[in-house]
């Protein structure tokens, strides 16, 4: 079996890995900026490329409809929220801090 050795180094100028093969591997600050900035570089792009798209791609597959039931369900959660947004501005209007409404 090969057995293989690795020392790592830490430094202010970054991590050395020194293999047992005699070969080096150099970790540098600059190294982690390029790494951090091509990550970032790719998510932001994913989330641009997603963002922009779903909605096309949700409509051309007929995905995005509702159905009677979930239709049924979204409005009466409106009117609820109608109905507690309605009763909250009610109780503001007696409070003596904000003045009538």
């Amino acid at each position: 079996m090969n057995e293989t050795h690795h020392q790592i180094n830490m430094s202010t100028e970054g991590v050395k890995e020194k293999r047992s093969s005699g070969r080096s591997l150099e970790l540098t600050p600059e190294i982690g900026t390029l790494f951090v900035f091509f990550t970032g570089g790719i998510v932001f792009l994913t989330l641009i490329v997603n963002g922009s798209t779903t909605q096309f791609v949700l409509h051309c597959l007929d995905m995005d409809k509702l159905t009677v039931a979930k239709k049924r369900i979204l409005d009466f959660t409106k009117y609820e929220m109608l109905n507690k947004a309605l009763e909250a501005f009610g109780e503001l209007g007696d409070d003596e801090e904000l003045g009538e409404f």
